[in-house]
């Protein structure tokens, strides 16, 4: 063979196994979001009203903030996760 069908051939495995890489990676990262939506904690929403502040220290798009500051009697928000809620904002406390 020619050296230029070698680099033929060998650029096409090239490619047939960076598209192997990239699928596989591809199912990784959905099996890691489905393991990290699994182990997410469930918020108990009437319990969230019998505590006498709700502290949020980490800002995560899956939670409802809207509905743990109408849950809560107060919310002191350390992240700015509550920036959207426009209603009770006299319960929220940012620092």
């Amino acid at each position: 063979k020619t050296q230029l069908s070698n680099q033929y051939v060998f650029a096409r495995l090239e490619g047939k196994v960076i598209l192997e890489l990239v699928r596989i990676d591809r199912e990784k990262a959905k099996q890691m979001a489905c393991a990290a939506e699994a182990k997410k904690p469930e918020i108990a929403m009437q319990a969230l009203g019998s505590y006498d502040a709700v502290i949020i220290a980490t800002d995560h798009s899956s939670y409802d903030y809207a509905a743990i500051v109408d849950a809560a009697k107060l919310v002191i928000d350390t992240r700015n996760a509550t920036r959207r809620v426009m209603r009770h904002r006299d319960k929220i406390v940012l620092c």
